[in-house]
């Protein structure tokens, strides 16, 4: 598994990603079990946010736990209008069909939640490596920083925002 892991970060940094992107993707940093975000990429509840250009929607992918404490996801409808911090990632060329797609066949799916290891950043990770993105922002730095769960200088700075429709491509 960490070869795939490290394949998908690898293909990511050399600029993989389809011809056309026309979905722009962002990582938002969440309080554990809190509705509101926070500037803290270490000690977060981590979320994808993909904005659709061509449809102007936003839809969030994000690592839930079921009533048997195994990973599951969940996909819904973006408009949250308070403070968001965040992080661009870059863009992919993929549906929105082929994105919940590639979110029902992370692999960790099914697993037993254990926060640190089987959790929220580790699906992100994995569901990140299944888009094909074609790194841009604060990209490259997130996906080398997340791979090791480095605390370092890799640590991306999140950017903050006032609502969804702020959330600013850099």
């Amino acid at each position: 598994m960490a070869s795939s892991l490290f394949s998908g970060v690898l293909g990511s940094m050399l600029g993989g990603g389809s011809a056309v992107s026309n979905v722009d993707v962002f990582v938002l940093f969440k309080g554990p079990q809190l509705s509101v975000y926070v500037p803290s990429v270490t000690v977060s509840h981590w979320q994808i946010v993909c904005h659709f250009k061509d449809t102007d929607e936003y839809r969030c992918y994000e690592m839930i736990i079921d009533r048997n404490d195994r990973v599951s996801y969940d996909i819904t409808d973006f408009s949250y209008r308070g403070p968001i911090f965040y992080c661009y990632l870059g863009e992919c060329g993929l549906s929105k069909e082929e994105i919940k797609t590639k979110a029902q066949k992370v692999p960790l799916n099914g697993e037993k939640y254990s926060v640190g290891s089987d959790d929220c950043q580790k699906w992100v990770m994995q569901f990140l490596n299944k888009l094909d993105l074609i790194l841009k922002g604060d990209g490259r730095a997130f996906m080398t920083f997340a791979a090791h769960r480095l605390t370092t200088a890799f640590t991306p700075n999140p950017k903050t925002c006032i609502g969804y429709k702020t959330l600013f491509k850099y």
